[in-house]
């Protein structure tokens, strides 16, 4: 079982938050996320993102390198916001087991990548 988490715009990332119009300001490689020590708590640190980390705090979003939060505290990744609750299930956070949390849906392989229509949104993707 993987004992971290990273979120990204495409793989290798484990967690990939599904496409969005602010979903371009995500990098490729944007946060990870490990489990602290208190039960229900996540440790996320920003990965020298282009368009940064931001934890909801106090009413305002407040820039971060790293910062503890639970599952249902919001953050940023650039401008788009979420919650680990809403990319994970949470029975999957406790142990960081990433199999059930967002994913790409992965195109037939034909040998060569290839555009392809999503079947369930209608979109391209390449």
């Amino acid at each position: 079982m993987k004992q971290e988490l990273i979120i990204g715009r495409m793989p290798p990332a484990d967690v990939i938050p599904p496409r969005h119009a602010f979903s371009d300001t995500v990098s490729m490689r944007h946060a990870r996320v490990v489990s602290a020590d208190v039960a229900g708590q996540f440790k996320i640190f920003d990965l020298q993102s282009s368009n940064g980390l931001f934890i909801w705090e106090n009413g305002t979003w407040v820039p971060v390198d790293r910062a503890v939060i639970s599952a249902e505290t919001p953050f940023r990744l650039g401008l788009y916001e979420t919650t680990l609750q809403s990319l994970c299930p949470p029975s999957r956070l406790a142990g960081l087991d990433h199999s059930e949390c967002t994913r790409p849906k992965t195109p037939p392989h034909s040998g060569r990548r290839r555009p392809y229509r999503d079947s369930e949104t209608g979109e391209i993707v390449e």
